[in-house]
């Protein structure tokens, strides 16, 4: 592996509605046993930092990936075995995140292998009180492949809520619905926190299928369910 970085930042005037902001150059690399490149990522981008909070980083992405084994990205489409060279963009913005409720967005959109691709995501927060924090995140990816006639479209929503009863105890959930499986992941974690260095947790996680007829034979209602009791201990050695 190769990796290597150049910025350069500077602060603009006071008059500028900006405080700060630097361009960026990235360079990683992945090298097989023989030595030659799997995969490589060169990138050039513009970061910046509002003075009014707002923030964003955005970037244009030459991509290199030498499949050695055909890549499934359904069950229905596979990127054949080839060397690929394709170009990209990607963008982040994101509201001021000392206020109570901002916005991430995200956007990545260009060549994608032999194909094309485009990928959104949005994920709003709401800080209601010192205890409560809701957020949410939406995702969705589409993908188009004209050389076989193929395309792919997936979604992702998910909501997390976290709730702390008192300065030791909290409760975290986490529910998200995957359009491509058809299924919930449900996650509860509670945490009690005695002292610093001393966690006690307790998650339960469940996977529901949402199409029991998606496949055959027919799905169960779950394909699994776990609870975790997990306690952590920490303590100095002389």
């Amino acid at each position: 592996m190769l990796i290597g970085q150049v910025f350069y930042g500077w602060i603009p005037g006071e008059s500028s509605p900006l405080f700060t902001h630097k361009l960026t150059f990235r360079s990683i690399n992945f090298f097989g046993l023989d030595g030659s490149l799997e995969t490589g990522n060169e990138s050039m981008g513009w970061s910046f930092q509002a003075k009014s909070s707002l923030s964003g980083n955005f970037s244009i992405n030459y991509n290199i990936e030498s499949l050695q084994d055909t890549f499934f990205i359904s069950e229905d489409i596979a990127i054949p075995v080839n060397n690929y060279r394709f170009w990209s963009f990607k963008g982040l913005l994101s509201t001021p995140m000392n206020h109570l409720f901002y916005v991430i967005n995200n956007l990545e959109a260009g060549q994608f292998y032999d194909g094309m691709r485009i990928s959104y995501t949005f994920m709003p927060t709401w800080n209601v009180s010192s205890s409560l924090n809701l957020s949410a995140t939406y995702q969705i990816n589409k993908a188009w492949f004209p050389i076989r006639n193929q395309d792919y479209l997936s979604q992702l929503a998910g909501v997390k809520i976290l709730y702390m009863l008192n300065t030791k105890l909290s409760l975290n959930s986490f529910i998200q619905y995957n359009s491509t499986t058809g299924t919930v992941l449900g996650n509860i974690r509670f945490r009690y926190n005695p002292r610093e260095g001393n966690d006690l947790y307790i998650v339960y996680n469940d996977d529901m299928n949402t199409d029991l007829y998606h496949e055959v034979p027919v799905l169960p209602r779950s394909n699994f369910h776990t609870i975790i009791l997990k306690y952590t201990y920490t303590f100095n050695v002389q």
